[in-house]
């Protein structure tokens, strides 16, 4: 009964590590993604203040011209 026992343990045991291993790297594929997003992100709102940025010099030559 006790290598029975010990061959399950063990069983389990290989399963766990696999699953660790496979947590791992789903983590790191996850912090990669969400560091390119992030980047995204920072890319968008720059490119947003500019657009509001020049926006606003329109809005401003069209109230000088009138």
């Amino acid at each position: 009964m006790l290598p029975e026992h010990l061959s399950q343990l063990e069983n389990r045991i290989d399963t766990l590590i696999a699953l660790c291993e496979r947590l791992q790297e789903e983590n790191a594929a996850l912090r990669r993604s969400q560091a390119l997003l992030m980047q995204e992100r920072s890319d968008m709102v720059k490119h947003q203040q500019q657009a509001g940025e020049r926006l606003e010099a329109l809005i401003s030559m069209l109230q000088t011209a009138e």
